[in-house]
Formats: structure tokens, sequence, C-alpha cells
């Protein structure tokens, strides 16, 4: 059975994640270019605020690229795109295969969706509700390692919070019937209430200090006499972004679920388990 999840865990994976770079790559990649003028724009607007244009200033206009634009949108973004698949379909492939060993005897076609969309939720959904992405080029560079650990850590703690919803739901099954689910929903709510008033705001880390935001995405920059030189980050293509980004995962994880559902129908036809009893172990 592992061996099946597995396969088809990693290979729908990738192929999510390819479909998923096709549609970025038509979609998004405008909004990243621009959001890479805007980079440099915002740059070029500090130095003039500053009165410095010395030769060890701040400027990304000068720097040489490692790999060039079109490297970077075609074979880079593609390849990491297919490699996110394939690692979250064998991540879920995973935390599958765990749930019909937890669950041995039950028709696996019918987890196949509903173990899926909870690793949709927990890798992506939760955590970006709390630090939705930016694009490339958007916000403190100095904050990268910062960002990057406290978004591991929400999924971790999303992680936490679904398994105990999960558990509740398994609890109180027998009691509340579908109103189990219910009670589940809400343990779940709360929990990441609490893990979202408990985790700290892009804007309160050291580098982002005194920017006066919670949020790291650019405000417009601003002189002395409080004239505006350069506007902050056009919000339309910060939306669209974050709306395209989402879309990309929910992508991949469609692929995903096919792929575990195609695998689940396997296993239960080698275990013999037809469509019909299926049902019956639902029940």
């Amino acid at each position: 059975m592992e061996k099946i999840l597995a396969l088809r865990g990693l290979l729908y994976g990738a192929i999510g994640g390819f479909i998923a770079w096709i549609f970025m790559y038509f979609m998004a990649e405008p909004i990243i270019g621009r959001a890479i003028d805007y980079e440099e724009a915002r740059s070029e607007a500090m130095e003039a605020l500053a009165h410095s244009h010395e030769a060890g200033g701040h400027s990304h206009g000068g720097e040489d690229e490692l790999f060039t634009r079109s490297i970077q949108e075609g074979i880079g973004a593609g390849t990491g795109m297919v490699v996110l698949g394939l690692a979250l379909g064998g991540i879920t492939a995973v935390i599958f295969a765990l749930w019909m060993h937890y669950r041995s005897g039950a028709a696996a076609g019918r987890y196949a969706l509903p173990v899926t969309g909870l690793a949709f939720a927990v890798f992506y959904l939760l955590p970006s509700l709390k630090y939705p992405a930016n694009p490339p080029a958007v916000g403190n560079d100095e904050t990268i390692e910062a960002r990057t650990g406290l978004f591991l850590l929400l999924i971790v703690l999303s992680a936490v919070v679904v398994v105990v919803g999960v558990f509740v739901r398994q609890k109180l099954r027998a009691r509340l019937g579908a109103g189990s689910m219910w009670a589940a929903a809400g343990v779940v709510v709360v929990g990441m209430i609490i893990v979202y008033a408990a985790m700290p705001q892009l804007g309160s880390l050291d580098a982002n200090a005194g920017n006066g935001s919670p949020f790291e995405t650019p405000g417009p920059v601003v002189d002395a006499e409080g004239h505006i030189i350069l506007e902050g980050f056009n919000a339309d293509d910060l939306y669209l972004f974050r709306l395209y980004l989402l879309i990309a995962q929910a992508i991949i994880f469609t692929s995903i679920a096919g792929g575990l559902t195609l695998a689940a129908k396997k296993v239960d036809s080698l275990r013999g388990i037809a469509p019909r009893e299926q049902v019956v172990a639902a029940a």
C-alpha cells in the first residue's frame, strides 16, 4: 500500500507542480516583473532621499544577475514548482499511509480527499492567513531567514491544531454523530486564533523597527516635509499575486488528490474492497 500511495503522490505532485508553474508563468510573472522594477525604483528613491550616490551605496540596478531573468522565469521557476509538487505529494502520501494504518481495515477511497484537503490547509492555507506571500523583491531582505522560520513554525503549529481537531472528531463521533465535525471545526478555529495571536507580526521584527506598520509590504517613500517621492507597492498587484499563488497551490493539491484517489481505489481493489463496500465501511 505504501509504495502505491507514495508513487502516485510523487507523480501527481510533480504533474501538479508543472501545471501550477504554467499558470504562474502566464498570470504572475508580469506582477513579479513589476515588483522587481518597483524594488529598483525604491532603491533609487531612497538613495536620492539620502543624497547618497556613492559607489558603495545600496543599489539593485547596478548588480549583475547570476542568472538571467528568462532563466529564472523558465528553468528555475519550473524546476522549483515541480520539486515543490514532488515534496508535497510525497509528504501527503506518507500522511495518508499513516492514517490508513490508524484506520486499519477501512476503505482507503473514502479518505483520499479529506486527507489531501487537510494537508492543503496545514502546508499552505492556514500559515498564509497569518503570513501571506509577497512577490519576490517586495519585502525586507534582512528578514528572509526570520520569515522562513516563522512560516515553518506556523506550519508545525497548524499541524498540531489540525491533529487535535481530528482527534476530537474521532472521540466525539459516536456520541455526537455529524455534530462532531462542528466540534472539531470549532477546536481548529479557536486553536488557530490563539496561534495567530501568539505569533509576531512581520512589522515587529527587529529589522523592520521604525517602519510604523505591522506588515512588511513597502509603504510610500516620503521626504522630511511629508511629500511622497514614491508610492507604496501597488495593492492590486499584491492582491493578485497572493490570489494566483493560492490558485497555484490549489492546482498542486488537486492533482495530488486525484493521484491519491486513484491509488486508494487500487489499494481497495487489492484488498478486495469494492465501491459498494466502501459505502458500507463509511457508514
